[in-house]
């Protein structure tokens, strides 16, 4: 028989705090679909703590990038000496950048393949 791992679920509060945002922003991204998220017997929101990590790392990822962006946009001798960089350091840099990027979609799939056994779990239990 195959076991499923039920995954660890957290409460809005907690995911807002992983997220840095007020509860109520964990809510409305729950609504606008943003985020997946579980309606326990009380009523309350609940959240799988590895998909709020996840968007956590994704929306630093992007708050890094845009501060990066913003700083070369602002720093002339940071857009000159961004510019002199030469074939090798570009492919470094690309190097990094893709590998971070594959790591992304590992940690991705990996969350989907999650879902799905849980999905798949759920769906057995309901036909009993």
């Amino acid at each position: 028989m195959n076991t499923v791992e039920i995954p660890h679920l957290i409460t809005t509060k907690e995911a807002s705090e992983i997220l840095h945002v007020t509860p109520r922003s964990v809510s409305r991204f729950a609504a606008e679909g943003k985020i997946a998220s579980y309606k326990q017997e009380d009523g309350h929101l609940a959240f799988k703590e590895s998909d709020i990590r996840s968007l956590a790392r994704s929306r630093a990822a992007l708050k890094s990038a845009a501060n990066q962006s913003s700083k070369t946009a602002q720093d002339p001798e940071q857009r000159s000496s961004t510019s002199d960089l030469t074939v090798s350091q570009t492919i470094s840099q690309l190097k990094r950048e893709i590998k971070s990027a594959e790591q992304q979609v590992q940690d991705l799939q990996r969350d989907l393949m999650e879902k799905k056994r849980v999905l798949s779990y759920l769906l057995k239990l309901s036909k009993r």
